[in-house]
């Protein structure tokens, strides 16, 4: 180890240490940025809960959809709420799909409403 005795040698010494320590921590937080994966930390919403979001209109994940018969409700209910229990999968899997691909889910909106119509 040297031994600085002058001021400006101290001075050059000590900024020389800052800039190298300083490249080490950008270059370590640039390569840790480059392993990381944002999606790791990202949450991913299931099919049945889009639909259930926008199609019912429910944001409680455990609450369910209400699943109606045309002949014991008549037209009086939301035309969603008749979607069979098949349908519901369907638009589930087509809303995960969707959502993977990067795709407009109000697509699948449309796609759920024209179905339960």
């Amino acid at each position: 180890m040297r031994v600085i005795s002058s001021g400006i040698e101290a001075l050059i010494a000590a900024r020389q240490l800052d800039e190298k320590i300083a490249s080490k921590t950008t270059s370590t937080f640039a390569d840790s940025s480059i392993r990381t994966n944002p999606q790791d930390s990202s949450v991913t919403i299931s099919g049945e809960a889009l639909l259930k979001q926008r199609v019912f209109g429910l944001t409680d994940p455990n609450r369910s959809a209400p699943l109606l018969g045309k002949a014991e409700c008549g037209t009086s209910m939301p035309e969603a709420s008749f979607l069979t229990r098949d349908d519901r999968r369907l638009l589930g899997d087509i809303y995960e799909f969707a959502r993977d691909q990067g795709a407009d889910l109000s697509y699948v909106d449309d796609l759920a409403f024209g179905l339960a119509s």
